[in-house]
């Protein structure tokens, strides 16, 4: 059974690695045109979950940049309905957004005010988590669309900003 599950929403992938408590890890990955409209998340949430295997008490963790899809009329449309997709699927307090600097929200606390911090910062999730365990390097984060470039020093990613508009 796994125990927590990372979740990364990107406009044309739907990104997962589930983590048993013994720190065994699988990861998944299920097409997600999101600019065809949100069933595509859906149905990808239950593929990968249907793969997973989750303990009924999982938790779950989510970054992403999905939310610049054009299904959505601006950023903040987006980074709160694929919040909302997700606690169709989970309970609200077993779903948690990375909000960059800030760490992790409950999903339910999400509000508008908290987009710019949520809206594409899995660059930044990956680049604290690498910094951990190199402290010192160069991070090359390829996605599907975009590839970010992020310095690691002193165990912890060195950038100008740490929002897009940063």
């Amino acid at each position: 059974m796994n125990d927590l599950v990372g979740w990364d929403i990107g406009g044309a992938h739907l990104k997962a690695v589930a983590i048993s408590a013994s720190g065994e890890a699988c990861a998944f990955q299920e097409p997600t045109p999101l600019w065809q409209g949100l069933d595509h998340l859906h149905r990808a949430i239950t593929a990968i979950m249907a793969m997973a295997s989750p303990a009924p008490d999982c938790r779950h963790a989510i970054t992403m940049t999905g939310e610049l899809a054009d299904v959505f009329a601006n950023r903040t449309e987006g980074v709160m309905r694929l919040t909302a997709a997700f606690t169709q699927h989970f309970p609200q307090q077993s779903i948690r957004v990375f909000t960059g600097q800030g760490g992790f929200l409950e999903a339910g606390s999400v509000t508008g005010e908290h987009v710019p911090r949520i809206a594409s910062a899995n660059w930044l999730a990956t680049a604290q988590w690498a910094a951990r365990l190199h402290p010192n390097g160069l991070l090359a984060d390829v996605g599907s669309t975009t590839t970010d470039l992020i310095v690691l020093a002193d165990g912890r990613p060195v950038s100008r900003g740490f929002t897009d508009a940063e």
